[in-house]
């Protein structure tokens, strides 16, 4: 039984959940740069598209990379092993924002965030939510993709 769980969970990881991501993306990203029948964008309509576009994302990288520095300045180096034993209490809530901000982004970019795209592209009333909805979930994986610029150390710590 165990084999069958580890297999449906290398299944999930490395071909469901990618392939899920590249589809938000790619259906996101058509919404955003699709031309209307006015001839706009989606992307160029407002400034509030823009702002869903870069905060989500903003957020995530900041709270990453600004949990590296202090780990790395509280510490002197990142961790060796997998934990927060030892961490003092400002870098562990540290910790805990950026982990609980990425979770609950990574669930919502995942699970919701697709359904939410496909409903805001076929549901007339809500039709003109489509963009800032794609911008989104698009400013999330971007910045996922991001965070494996970090330091090595850190990534796997």
């Amino acid at each position: 039984m165990n084999g069958i769980s580890m297999d449906f969970y290398s299944i999930l990881i490395t071909l469901i959940l990618p392939l899920c991501a590249f589809a938000g993306i790619g259906w996101g990203g058509y919404l955003l740069l699709h031309r209307q029948e006015d001839g706009s964008r989606l992307l160029t309509r407002g400034k509030s598209t823009m702002l869903c576009l870069l905060v989500p994302g903003a957020i995530n990288l900041v709270l990453f990379y600004s949990l590296a520095v202090h780990m790395h300045e509280s510490l002197g180096n990142f961790p060796e092993v997998i934990g927060d034993r030892g961490f003092p209490p400002n870098l562990k809530l540290h910790g805990d924002w950026a982990l609980g901000y990425f979770g609950y982004l990574f669930f919502f970019s995942l699970f919701i965030w697709p359904l939410l795209v496909l409903l805001s592209a076929k549901i007339k009333g809500i039709q003109s939510f489509a963009g800032q909805v794609s911008a989104v979930g698009i400013s999330f994986w971007v910045s996922f993709v991001l965070t494996f610029l970090a330091p090595k150390d850190f990534i796997y710590w």
